[in-house]
């Protein structure tokens, strides 16, 4: 719900900025916005595992991109987890746009999208063990690692004087791997096959869904 409102916001925001250059770009047909791009992805702050993020993005023709960001996850909101103090890790995310050639108004805004995501957190986790007297309690460091696929759709909205300024909002779907290692040599209780079978909220593979909404600025 969060993603949902701050993306109307942006979008109503862009509208607006936007409206006073219409009469100027009906005479005349800009260049599609090529170069080098810095932004920032707004929605992984609002994430479970969220964070800052910083991305570059390089348009080198009218039709393709590339990009690739980075988010250091900081925090996790609250509720979340039991214990969630410790928890850090960081999230990289490469991408490679393609930007249809049915859109040639003042430049191509609709892309469609291929892109990968790595995801690593590290936390302490408590176990219990029972030596057939006593209850034992010990701490084992986890290390979470998600790697995922997704195709994407998204659109691109140029706004400010110069055109300088990008909004950009984008949707999708594809599939994870999330594998937990638990880094405990007396941890045998485990099922390995775990990792191999579909599953929704725990390791192996599962869905996943790509959202989120960026602000950028054409160097």
């Amino acid at each position: 719900m969060k993603h949902l409102l701050l993306a109307c916001c942006l979008l109503f925001v862009g509208s607006i900025a936007t409206a006073q250059e219409e009469k100027e770009t009906q005479k005349k047909v800009l260049p599609s916005q090529k170069g080098v791009f810095l932004n920032t992805t707004l929605s992984s702050l609002t994430e479970p595992e969220g964070g800052p993020s910083l991305g570059l993005e390089y348009r080198f023709s009218e039709t393709v991109a590339v990009g690739l960001d980075a988010t250091a996850l900081l925090y996790v909101l609250p509720d979340t987890y039991e214990d969630s103090r410790d928890r850090r890790g960081f999230r990289v995310r490469p991408e490679i746009k393609f930007f249809p050639s049915f859109w040639q108004k003042e430049h191509r805004s609709f892309y469609v999208s291929l892109m990968g995501l790595y995801k690593e957190i590290r936390y302490n986790e408590q176990f219990y063990s029972f030596d057939g007297t006593n209850t034992n309690m010990y701490t084992v460091r986890q290390k979470k690692a998600v790697s995922a696929l997704s195709a994407n759709m998204g659109v691109q909205r140029y706004v400010g004087p110069d055109r300088r300024i990008l909004i950009e909002l984008y949707a999708g779907c594809g599939f994870r791997h999330r594998r937990t290692t638990p880094g405990d040599p007396y941890d045998s209780y485990r099922d390995t096959d775990r990792f191999l079978r579909l599953s929704i909220d725990e390791d192996g593979y599962s869905p996943s869904f790509a959202f989120g909404f960026k602000l950028g600025y054409r160097l």
